[in-house]
């Protein structure tokens, strides 16, 4: 008895107003699809940026079961927490300082080089490490241009103990309709990865597959993609075909709670700067929930929906810091209800692609807006 009120006293278990919901079981179930695309082909799940802020650690537990053969991050801290919760390997895409590099386990992590002078830095400093050659195939952001590929080449050859296992790129218009450019890229792709496999021997992955491009493509040469919003299926076309958007479903929804319950007279207004009033008598609700969490001033008297059980209702007045309000039309709402501010299913009006919608966004922007401080559940 003493032991429990203690353990309650020093680690409460506080009730959250506000809830993000991560689904493990849409999540595998999403993974399984995508194996089932692409048969032969590794998987390598991009939990970066936080997973999308789906959260690394709640990803990378639901994902164990499949042993991903590489799990894609940008940065030592996303490469800690993975380490933490699976053994699959670990792919860093992003560049950092080159002091930053010894602090991985470099026998379960390999390493993009977007440059001659990060494999100058490998090769110089590190014995036994394994690398991926990060090629520029014509978006020309940055990677290794096709005359770069030479010196680098010529680099590797005379450093055996590095072994080069990877190439890949990236589309830059995979989500488009016209594929021309796509396959412009790939064949590109193609040239400079034969180049690499010519003289310093086969590659296990080749990959510029992104999610876009491997729900409608078909490249031979590829033997490995990286799944980003396909994962936690957010469509990164405009509009899907029937058979990927009821294959894949969003793992994610967002509910808060009802603190406050107002009812107006004709003429009353709601929230700061009077933009709202009521034209007939009405019950508005108040949301612990606002910009401050992830919910767009942009979306201030615009008429979007929050649900209530099966019912819908607009919010009114402006979004605030941690507050937002909601006209309602039944007497049944009671202050403590939660209600889905986005849901998991793709054809509600409050998902995350029609929320991406309202505020002139993509669902990659969008996702990463979340606050950190809106408590994330596994379930």
């Amino acid at each position: 008895m003493l032991f429990d009120l203690l353990r309650q006293w020093w680690k409460p278990n506080l009730q959250s107003l506000n809830t993000i919901y991560v689904d493990a079981a849409l999540l595998r179930k999403n993974y399984s699809y995508l194996q089932w695309l692409h048969p032969d082909n590794g998987i390598f799940p991009v939990v970066k940026s936080n997973a999308y802020w789906h959260w690394i650690a709640h990803v990378v537990k639901a994902l164990t079961c499949f042993c991903p053969p590489y799990i894609c991050v940008d940065s030592f801290p996303e490469y800690q927490i993975v380490k933490k919760y699976a053994s699959s390997k670990v792919l860093v895409l992003w560049e950092t300082f080159p002091d930053n590099y010894r602090y991985y386990n470099r026998n379960t992590t390999t390493f993009c080089v977007w440059s001659l002078h990060l494999l100058r830095y490998f090769i110089d400093a590190w014995k036994r490490v394994t690398l991926h050659l990060f090629l520029n195939t014509w978006m020309n952001r940055e990677w290794m241009q096709r005359p770069q590929l030479r010196e680098a080449v010529r680099l590797l050859q005379n450093a055996p103990y590095i072994t080069v296992e990877w190439v890949m790129s990236h589309f830059a218009n995979a989500d488009e309709v016209d594929r021309s450019f796509c396959d412009n890229q790939y064949e590109q792709f193609v040239a400079m990865g034969q180049y690499v496999e010519d003289h310093c021997g086969e590659l296990l992955w080749k990959h510029i597959w992104n999610s876009a491009s491997c729900l409608v493509d078909q490249y031979e040469y590829c033997t490995a993609w990286r799944s980003w919003l396909a994962l936690y299926w957010y469509s990164p076309f405009a509009s899907v075909d029937d058979w990927a958007e009821n294959a894949l479903r969003p793992a994610l929804s967002v509910e808060s709670t009802i603190i406050s319950i107002q009812d107006l007279e004709v003429w009353d207004w709601v929230s700061y700067g009077q933009t709202w009033s009521a034209d007939s008598p009405v019950r508005v609700a108040s949301l612990a929930f606002g910009y401050a969490e992830w919910l767009r001033r942009s979306l201030s008297d615009s008429g979007w929906l929050i649900q209530w059980h099966d019912q819908f209702f607009p919010l009114v007045g402006r979004v605030c810091m941690n507050l937002s309000t909601i006209c309602v039309d039944t007497q049944s709402v009671r202050v403590w209800d939660r209600v889905t501010l986005f849901s998991a299913d793709p054809h509600a009006p409050n998902s995350i692609a029609a929320y991406a919608r309202a505020v002139g966004s993509i669902p990659y922007e969008v996702l990463v807006w979340f606050s950190p401080h809106v408590r994330r559940v596994l379930v």
